[in-house]
C-alpha cells in the first residue's frame, strides 16, 4: 500500500509544474526540465513518505504493547494501594 504514496507524489510533481505554466497561460510543455525537476523532487519526497510510512508500521506494535504494559501496571499499582 505504501509505495503508492510514491506514485501520488511522482504524480503531482509532473502536475506541478504543468499548472505553474497552465496559471501562467503559457504552453503546458514550454519548459520540460521543469516537469522533470517537479517529478524528481515529487519522486523524492513520496520515497522520503513510503520510507517513513513503513518504519512507523513496524514500530506502531512495539509503542502499543508497552503503552498497554505501562496502563496495566498503573493500574495494579493503584489497585494495590487502595487494597492497603
Amino acid at each position: 500500500m505504501a509505495i503508492e504514496t510514491f506514485y501520488w507524489f511522482t504524480t503531482g510533481g509532473l502536475f506541478t509544474g504543468l499548472y505553474a505554466n497552465a496559471v501562467r497561460k503559457y504552453p503546458l510543455m514550454r519548459k520540460p526540465q521543469l516537469h522533470l525537476v517537479c517529478t524528481g523532487v515529487g519522486a523524492l519526497i513520496g520515497y522520503q513518505a513510503h520510507l517513513k510510512q513503513e518504519e512507523i508500521r513496524e514500530k506502531l506494535p512495539k509503542a502499543k504493547q508497552r503503552y498497554y504494559d505501562k496502563c496495566a501496571r498503573q493500574i495494579q499499582e493503584r489497585e494495590e494501594a487502595a487494597a492497603m
